[in-house]
């Protein structure tokens, strides 16, 4: 069953996006692009997700297919017939999966730096190592995600985005959103998302080898529309 998760907007125009945040926090992750948005053009609305911000005390499996309904349901609760949809790595996977559910209602879909509908391809060691980040201690989650990450980040954001991490996000829930998707849902996407003039490719990942990242995952790397378009 659907919960009533929380919801800031942002923004008073027509175009009505609905944008969900990462693994390591709310929707405050997006705080810091607010400036460069055009509210009259638009009205964004960031939801949080189960066992985040203003939805952390609402509890679930936290899997792919309730997060899907959830954002589904907030559309419908905003009265909202037709409209567009941004992830961003966790959420890219989960805005992909509304855009099959409900592909009529979406106007156009980013997903950012997502997961991939192909999977990780993670092995039960990676899965049971990323739930350990989840469920660890602040300097046990800076050891294994500043390993992860490498150099390209300063200690300083990689600290200042664990805290937001901390602050924002229920250990549980961020645990449980390690689960394995559906292969139904895997197997099926490209099919139905690509003919429609998204494009696919492959993307060199950061080093971490130590969770076994499939070369066959395929990252969304340009804007999905509903309409073809020329890109």
């Amino acid at each position: 069953m659907a919960a009533e998760i929380g919801f800031t907007t942002h923004g008073v125009g027509p175009t009505r996006v609905l944008v969900l945040h990462d693994w390591f926090c709310d929707h405050s992750s997006w705080d810091g692009a607010l400036p460069y948005l055009t509210p009259a053009r638009f009205t964004y609305v960031f939801a949080d997700l189960r066992g985040y911000g203003a939805s952390q005390e609402i509890g679930g499996d936290c899997t792919l297919e309730e997060a899907a309904g959830d954002a589904i349901a907030l559309a419908d609760r905003l009265g909202w017939k037709r409209f567009s949809l941004i992830g961003h790595s966790m959420s890219g996977l989960i805005v992909q999966r509304i855009a099959q559910l409900v592909p009529g209602r979406i106007e156009r879909l980013v997903a950012i730096t997502p997961v991939a509908p192909a999977g990780m391809g993670l092995d039960s060691g990676a899965i049971a190592f990323m739930r350990s980040i989840a469920l660890g201690s602040d300097e046990e989650r800076y050891g294994a995600v500043g390993s992860l990450w490498g150099t390209r980040l300063s200690e300083t954001w990689v600290r200042f985005k664990l805290r937001r991490w901390r602050e924002t996000a229920s250990p549980a829930a961020a645990a449980s959103s390690t689960r394995p998707s559906s292969r139904r849902f895997l197997s099926s996407i490209s099919a139905s998302l690509l003919p429609d003039g998204g494009r696919w490719c492959r993307q060199p990942m950061s080093p971490i080898t130590t969770i076994s990242l499939s070369s066959k995952s395929w990252m969304l790397v340009s804007t999905y529309w509903k309409r073809p378009m020329a890109i």
